[in-house]
């Protein structure tokens, strides 16, 4: 049977949360960019890149730029968008 006492924890932990961390700044460093603006994304890169296990969390929580399916549900149904008219015709003259 396999015993885990502390010191083999404490010899396989370490290594294990560095390698960890530096797998969350090298995976977000590919999925942060696409559909963002540089400043957006820098900001997110700067905080996983100091403190990856939190950035990674807050990035869950609020950094996805994904709407939800009833959003786009309401979206579909609501018509046509403002941003496929010419310019002038969104005008509103009174």
């Amino acid at each position: 049977m396999l015993s885990l006492d502390l010191s083999t924890l404490a010899a396989w932990g370490w290594p294990l949360w560095y390698a960890s961390e530096w797998t969350i700044r090298i995976v977000m460093l590919v999925i942060i960019p696409f559909r963002r603006s540089p400043e957006a994304a820098k900001g997110w890169l700067l905080l996983i890149f100091f403190l990856p296990s939190v950035g990674l969390i807050l990035f869950w929580l609020i950094g996805r730029n994904r709407l939800p399916e009833w959003r786009l549900q309401r979206q579909k149904e609501s018509g046509p968008s403002w941003s496929g008219w010419p310019a002038g015709c969104a005008t509103v003259s009174t």
